[in-house]
């Protein structure tokens, strides 16, 4: 109930502050916000590259061993530590190219980037720390740390918007103070947890595991976030900037998805880890899956139904995305639905036959290109749509084939 609780007041600041933005800002600088929280999202994925995943693995066997969770955690950051440099030189050229193309002044553009790339270190570290507290269930902790994070960035948004001084600045400047506040809190939580650095020997042997569940899943984690973005980035090359704002309005629908997904991480994909029993294991998955189910097909009814309604959440500059509005719900559903059976596998470490899902994805989106028009807001919510389905194709076959052995 509490952890309910605590993601209905999470989630209702996050969707106020994303509504105020959209409705606030104007469509170019909602454009630019658009660009520059994807390849956010691009650097904090290409910064973690699996680490994360590795500890909850490797974890969940050895969460009661105080010396043996300290030397994991060790080798964890120092591993992470090395991929922060690398992915910063990938993302930010692409990040400034984007921006440029969409009309960006040079001065924005390098705001925008230190904006975006500065907080990723810590926003990657800070997850990777948090691992602990999942493996050991300190749900309020948790807790504390998501309102924390919620209401910095909603007072440090809604504050200026009310005094009507709000621009991508302001807007991305309140996400990093957040990912900073953030990070100190569970820095402050999870120290007492560990004997950081640990014991030399066993981090040395830790290291070659993390990176051995990291082999398995960095091309996938690169392929993953040229995917996640491949909609935003079309539209930023082949579309209008007003495109890409409306796609990017369209896609805070995703905070349902937030809303309902707080328990896979924090308590459904630790118990998922931690459980030796196979048929407790099934049942867990199967009733996992069929409730998520309910819930989005309830989801994407409301949305048919009341496609107006919501519409004018968005504001008079939105009215129109009615049909677009629906195929985003579609698009989003059916990627949380791939997402439960990824966040289940690889809470099990369940990642061996991830790099099928590179071959299968491009095999779906050449098939699309020829009948989708992605330069649009409705082809690009279709290629989205099509290129969940593909993963959740292989999530489906890797579960049913490590549930059945």
């Amino acid at each position: 109930m509490s952890v309910t609780c605590t993601q209905v007041f999470t989630q209702v600041l996050n969707g106020v502050v994303a509504f105020v933005l959209i409705r606030t800002l104007t469509k170019q600088d909602y454009a630019w916000f658009t660009i520059a929280t994807g390849m956010a999202a691009v650097l904090n994925a290409l910064n973690d590259g699996g680490v994360a995943t590795a500890v909850t693995s490797i974890g969940g066997g050895i969460w009661q061993d105080r010396s043996r969770l300290s030397s994991l955690m060790s080798a964890a950051l120092a591993t992470l530590n090395r991929m922060v440099f690398l992915a910063a030189v990938v993302v930010v050229p692409l990040l400034t190219w984007l921006l440029w193309e969409k009309g960006a002044s040079w001065l924005t553009i390098s705001m925008v980037c230190v904006l975006v790339a500065g907080p990723q270190w810590i926003a990657t570290r800070t997850i990777t720390l948090s691992t602990a507290n999942r493996l050991h269930s300190r749900i309020r902790e948790l807790q504390v740390v998501e309102m924390t994070g919620a209401v910095t960035r909603s007072l440090l948004t809604l504050l200026p918007a009310a005094l009507g001084f709000v621009n991508i600045y302001t807007a991305l400047g309140a996400v990093a103070v957040s990912v900073w506040v953030q990070g100190w809190l569970v820095r402050k939580q999870v120290m007492p947890l560990l004997d950081l650095p640990g014991e030399a020997g066993q981090m040395l042997d830790y290291q070659g595991r993390v990176r051995s569940v990291m082999r398995s899943m960095y091309p996938n984690v690169v392929f993953n976030c040229v995917q996640t973005q491949l909609a935003t980035g079309l539209l930023a090359v082949f579309g209008s900037t007003a495109q890409v704002a409306d796609l990017g309005a369209l896609n805070r629908l995703s905070f349902f998805g937030n809303f309902i997904g707080a328990p896979i991480g924090h308590i459904i994909g630790p118990a998922f880890a931690r459980c030796q029993d196979l048929q407790r294991l099934r049942r867990l998955f199967v009733g996992v899956l069929l409730g998520y189910l309910a819930l989005l097909a309830t989801f994407v009814g409301g949305i048919w139904w009341q496609a107006p309604r919501v519409l004018s959440l968005f504001g008079p500059k939105y009215a129109h995305l009615e049909h677009e509005l629906f195929l985003i719900a579609v698009a989003l559903s059916v990627g949380f639905v791939s997402l439960i059976f990824w966040s289940l596998n690889f809470s099990r470490g369940w990642v061996r036959w991830v790099w099928v899902n590179i071959p299968l994805t491009l095999a779906t989106q050449v098939i699309s290109a020829f009948l989708l028009e992605t330069g649009t807001v409705a082809g690009a919510a279709s290629l989205m749509i099509a290129t969940s389905c593909a993963n959740l194709l292989l999530g489906v076959v890797v579960a049913v084939r490590e549930l059945s052995r």
